[in-house]
């Protein structure tokens, strides 16, 4: 989900709190399959994060995943 007008608030604060605690649970799509991580694939769109610049969704994805590695260190 692209998602933005949170900007970096608390707003973003909490989503980005309810992303870890989805990822962190798991569950079975019917009762005969493993239950799998829930993916939580959440991107916050706000353009400062790309520097005002347009992105495709592929750079939209690094450029995420790049950000929220940053944030975990």
């Amino acid at each position: 989900m692209l998602y933005g007008h949170v900007h970096n608030t608390f707003d973003e604060f909490l989503v980005n709190e309810w992303i870890t605690m989805a990822r962190g649970h798991k569950r079975s799509l019917n009762e005969n399959d493993e239950p799998m991580p829930v993916p939580a694939r959440m991107i916050n769109c706000f353009c400062m994060f790309s520097n005002y610049v347009p992105l495709t969704l592929d750079e939209w994805i690094e450029n995420d995943r790049v950000r929220r590695q940053a944030m975990s260190k």
